[in-house]
């Protein structure tokens, strides 16, 4: 994916329309093609190639939106959550504290927004065991438990996209070292 971020954008705008016209034709495909879709989109959370992300989060973001709002699909939504969930929180959270630009926080905030706003608990449980595995705390240790619980509050009391990107970018912030820096400042 990092080697043509051209096609991956443009894959990720078709897999976007059809998300939002044929929704119900990605739920109809087999299990396992599905699950590679999702998988790939999550994957590109992680990319630093800002288009890629970009596409790949747009895709995302209409998906979630568009199953969360069909009562139809309830089952399917619960199923996204219990089996994709935790994988696509953990790439939005890795790609905020380091790999993500900071020009695509917007972008990333809404897929986290559209997780955390329609189905908090299991985000609650989620962002918790994501943000303090020692995974997460040796790789960004900048980031102290304080900042950690307090960036947990803040999305799941988030009722608008703003805040979410409010609170992202506050523990982007802390989370790459640039908390009190003219830099930091300055790309909030």
């Amino acid at each position: 994916m990092e080697a043509n971020p051209d096609i991956v954008q443009e894959f990720f705008r078709f897999s976007e329309t059809i998300a939002h016209h044929f929704l119900v034709t990605i739920y109809r495909l087999p299990q396992n093609v599905l699950s590679s879709l999702l998988q790939r989109a999550t994957i590109a959370l992680g990319l630093q190639e800002r288009y890629s992300l970009v596409g790949s989060c747009k895709f995302l973001v209409t998906l979630l939106r568009e199953t969360f709002a069909n009562g139809d699909l309830t089952r399917e939504a619960d199923a996204l959550m219990d089996i994709h969930g935790k994988q696509m929180i953990s790439a939005v959270i890795y790609a905020v504290a380091s790999s993500a630009p900071r020009s695509a926080t917007v972008n990333i905030g809404e897929v986290l927004y559209y997780l955390a706003s329609k189905r908090a608990m299991q985000s609650r449980a989620y962002l918790t065991e994501i943000l303090f595995s020692a995974d997460f705390t040796t790789k960004h240790p900048l980031a102290t438990q304080k900042s950690k619980e307090q960036f947990i509050s803040l999305i799941l009391a988030a009722r608008s996209g703003n805040k979410t990107r409010a609170a992202i970018s506050q523990f982007q912030s802390v989370a790459r070292g640039l908390e009190g820096t003219s830099y930091g400042y300055v790309s909030i």
